[in-house]
Order: structure tokens, then sequence, then C-alpha cells
């Protein structure tokens, strides 16, 4: 058998659904635990087959990348296989289990949530991390793996990855963790030499086109949204549920009136985008500001005169011909500067978007 082979006859009394991405796209709503095989990586499944059935697998795997790509979704893939593996228990009542967050050996870690702004903290609690310990020392209720997921790895600060330091010197017998790291350099260095590092990489167009499918999209909307989203398909999602498309092709109405900007119009952005709970719409204009003018400047790093969808317009064949690529590289420093003042400094929203547009007034 194969890491993630056929599966067994259904047991009609303990079904869970769940979603084999060899032949269907992932329906809307459905997180990490429930997606059933990890789309668009190969070869990462092959490399985890290979060192989860050699004589001595690792206690420790660190999955490495941009966010949003299927890491979370392949370490609850690989969660599933193995523990199938150890239990005499059909298939789909072990992905019931770690779907429902019930399998007795499997232990998820994430952010946890701060009760008094009701969000995620911004990085794993050490007290998280001191839950592992103790669950490592229980016997397996099946008598085989015991899992922890970490998930944001890579937000733990230093005590937290100290803590976690000392269970991976001497992990117990059977038990297997894996990191789920963004930006894996934020981990430190003994941790990562405890642990065998399994990079993954953003996802192909064909395979992004596939996933975004099930999604009410036009064949230009879907391309707008491969750009964007760099092979991030949770980006992707990200955009769709800020509606971000509606925002882009607001934006880029505006700049089409460059160099004389509809103020007026402007205004009414800013002020839609500054009202209480836009946040994310808000976090979604700075990003596709910021990703129109890095493509503008990778356009003409590149020496061409027109740029692809969407800013094969004239208004941007214009710019990239009137202006050069130090004027460019310097509008989008500042916009990136300017964005991160607002944050950092928590400036009023509605002259962040007024202030980015006066800044591209330098072109």
């Amino acid at each position: 058998m194969d890491l993630f082979g056929e599966d067994p006859a259904p047991v009609k009394e303990e079904k869970i659904k769940t979603v084999d991405m060899t032949d269907a796209e992932p329906e809307e709503g459905e997180q990490a635990r429930d997606v059933k095989v990890c789309f668009g990586h190969d070869a990462v499944e092959t490399k985890l087959n290979e060192l989860m059935t050699s004589e001595r697998p690792p206690h420790g795997l660190i999955f490495s990348g941009p966010k949003g790509i299927g890491k979370s979704t392949m370490a609850y893939q690989l969660t599933r296989f193995l523990f199938t593996q150890s239990t005499s228990l059909p298939e789909d009542i072990v992905a019931r289990r770690v779907a429902s967050g019930a399998h007795p050996d499997l232990l998820s870690i994430e952010r946890s949530i701060d009760p008094v702004k009701g969000k995620q903290k911004a990085s794993v609690d050490v007290a998280e991390i001191r839950k592992v310990t103790p669950f490592l020392r229980r016997t397996a209720s099946e008598g085989g793996w015991r899992i922890v997921i970490i998930d944001d790895a890579d937000t733990m600060n230093r005590n937290a990855q100290n803590a976690l330091l000392k269970i991976l010197e001497e992990p117990p017998e059977k038990t297997l963790l894996v990191l789920i790291a963004h930006r894996a350099g934020a981990l430190i260095p003994t941790i990562r030499s405890r642990c065998r590092v399994v990079p993954f990489q953003p996802l192909g167009d064909d395979v992004m086109t596939r996933l975004l499918q099930t999604y009410d999209l036009s064949p230009y909307e879907t391309d707008m949204l491969i750009a964007l989203a760099g092979g991030s398909f949770g980006k992707a999602l990200e955009y769709i549920e800020e509606d971000a498309l509606e925002t882009l092709k607001r934006i880029l109405g505006l700049i089409e009136s460059y160099p004389v900007w509809d103020w007026p119009q402007i205004h009414v952005l800013a002020d839609e985008l500054s009202r209480p709970g836009q946040e994310r719409a808000f976090q979604a204009y700075q990003n596709l500001m910021q990703f129109i003018w890095s493509q503008l400047v990778l356009t003409k790093a590149r020496g061409q005169n027109t740029g692809e969808a969407p800013l094969n317009t004239e208004v941007f064949a214009a710019l990239l011909q009137n202006s050069s690529l130090e004027t460019l590289s310097k509008i989008c420093e500042n916009l990136q500067e300017h964005f991160e003042t607002v944050q950092r400094a928590n400036l009023d929203k509605r002259q962040g978007v007024l202030g980015a547009f006066s800044l591209m007034k330098a072109a």
C-alpha cells in the first residue's frame, strides 16, 4: 500500500464527508482536517512515503512554505495514514475522529484566542506547547502513533521554542511532531536540526484553476485571482471572501484617470474602507495596491512595454513607457513604508487610502 492509497469500503454508521482532490475540488467551508488528499504536492507525498516507511522514521517534521498552499492539509493526510496503519478501525472512522478533533492520539495546537480582543493571538503561547509533554506521556490508545500538529509554529516565541526543543531532544517512541511553518527561518537552528524539513512549493496555475472551479468566477476573475494569490489557494479564498476583485476593479478604474485623479471617487472609496468592520477589506486594498506596483516594477525590469493581466491596459503601458525603473521602484517602496506606518501607528484608514494615491502622483 502506498502512503495515500485507495479507500476501504465505507462503514455506514460512522461515515465522514471527505474529498478526494485527485477526482474532485474542495467545497466551500472545508478545512484542512476535512480534505482527504492534498492536491498539487506529488513530490512531497513521495518524500513522506519514503520517510515514514523507512526503518527509522523521523520524530519531527517541518512543513515549510508560503501560507495557504496545503501544508496543514498534508499534515492531516499523513496523520490519517499513520493512524490507519496502526489500528483495525476502518479509515473513514479514523478520518471522522481526526476531523472532529476527537482522536485520542492526536494533539492539534494553534494560536489561541485572545479573550479580550476575541481574535487569534499573534503567536503560539508557551502554555500551549507545554500541553505536549503530558500528552506524549500517555499510552497510545490504539497502540500506535501519537501525533502533535503545531500550526503557525514559526510564530512561537523563544520560550515556547525552548519548551518544544526539550521534547524534540528526547522524543518518546512512536511519536511524530509536525511543525507547520510559513517562515521556517524563524525557528531556532536547534529545532530545525532535530527535524526533517519538508519544503512545499506554491501551487501551479493549473492546480489553482482546478481548485477555483467550484466558485462562481468568470475566466477573467479566475486569472486575476491566480495572479494575485501567487500560488496560494488560501490567499485566493481570502480575496474571494473580502470581495477583493470588486475592489481591484475600482482601483483599476481610478488609475485609468491618471495623471488627473478623480478625487471625489477616491474619497468615496476611502470612506468605505475606513468604516468599522472593514479591516479585512482595507487589508485587501493594501495588498492590491502593492501588487499593482510590484508587477509594474517587475515588468519594467524585464524590459517589457506592457504588463500581464490585469495591467495590460493603455494607462499602465504609458506608465511603463514614461517612468524609469528607479521611479517605479521608489513608488513601490514608498507604498510599502506608507502602509506599514498606517498599521504600526494605527493611523486613520481613510488617510491610508488617500495617502497611497498621493504617493502615486509622483510617477
